[in-house]
Parts: C-alpha cells; sequence; structure tokens
C-alpha cells in the first residue's frame, strides 16, 4: 500500500507550502552555488516551495528556511508524521532554486500548517 507521501510521488506533484529537507550538497545550483556555502556538504535545511511543482518541471522555486529573515514558528507537534520543523526559524527572502531530484517522499517534510502564510508566498512569492 502506498501512502500519502508515496502516493505525491506517483502523482509527480507538491503543492506551494510543501517542505523539504535538503543537505547542503543538494541545495547546489547548475553553476554549483550552494545556499549555505561555509557549511558542511550533509548539513540539512528545510526548503518552502512558493509554487507548486509538477514533474514535467526539472526545478522549482523555493525559499530556504535559515537564522536571518521573516519569522517563522516551529511546527505543531504531530500535524504529520514526517515534519521536522520542530525548533523556531525564518524564511530567508532570497528565492533558491531546486531541482527535481529533491522533490520526493525521501526528502519531504510536511505541507505548512500556517494558510495565511501559504497563500503569502503564493500570491507574492513568499512572505
Amino acid at each position: 500500500m502506498v501512502g500519502l507521501r508515496g502516493l505525491r510521488d506517483l502523482l509527480g506533484e507538491y503543492p506551494a507550502g510543501s517542505w523539504f529537507l535538503v543537505d547542503n550538497a543538494e541545495s547546489a545550483l547548475e553553476m554549483g552555488r550552494r545556499f549555505a556555502h561555509s557549511k558542511p556538504d550533509d548539513e540539512v535545511r528545510p526548503y518552502i516551495l512558493i509554487r507548486t511543482w509538477e514533474r514535467s518541471r526539472p526545478h522549482v522555486d523555493a525559499r530556504p528556511r535559515s537564522a536571518r529573515g521573516t519569522s517563522h514558528g516551529a511546527h505543531p507537534r504531530g500535524h504529520e508524521p514526517s515534519c521536522r520543523i520542530n525548533k523556531p526559524g525564518v524564511i530567508v527572502s532570497c528565492l533558491w532554486v531546486l531541482s527535481a531530484r529533491v522533490l520526493d517522499a525521501d526528502h519531504y517534510s510536511c505541507r505548512e500548517p500556517d494558510e495565511l502564510l501559504i497563500a503569502a508566498i503564493a500570491a507574492r512569492g513568499g512572505p
């Protein structure tokens, strides 16, 4: 039986507001620039999709979560079993492009529970 996470992979779509956990090495753009260039390759950072991603697209715009930016609280405990957004942080204002290769059930964390934040991201490309 395929769970919800696997079903999203089969359907090939993740909506705006989906969080993915991507290690620093996998965050690199084609030109080799990583978001956190001074961090170790295996350090994991959450990224939120600002648009719906469909399997036919090779990449998607996202915003990283970091130490500086728009305040973003920890997610409620247990809102999704796979959620790892468990401490306060911030959503960075810069756009980042994530490769489709990291948009799968293995990297998926959860859907943002704050519908107002998702609406702001969808309407303006970010908070």
